[in-house]
């Protein structure tokens, strides 16, 4: 019993490290992709250029996103899985 409940705790302690990794990728995600849309779209605004693709836009700037998450992870060492 003694070692069930141990392996149960130790279960738990690793979903949720899991959900921490998402908690910081969705937050890092949703402040950072926010910033560079705007800037993007702000940039091609006052420059007066054509009207950038949104679906283009978001995409490169999602994998911008993801590459710096994937950067944060080879300096730290500490998210698992990237």
């Amino acid at each position: 019993m003694l070692l069930t409940c141990s392996f149960a705790r130790n279960v738990c302690i690793e979903i949720q490290a899991v959900f921490a990794l998402y908690q910081f990728a969705a937050d890092y995600a949703e402040k950072t992709l926010f910033k560079l849309v705007m800037v993007r779209l702000l940039k091609s605004a006052l420059d007066g250029s054509e009207e950038e693709d949104l679906a283009t836009l978001l995409s490169e700037e999602i994998l911008n996103v993801d590459d710096q998450l994937l950067e944060i992870e080879k300096s730290t060492h500490e998210v698992s899985g990237l």
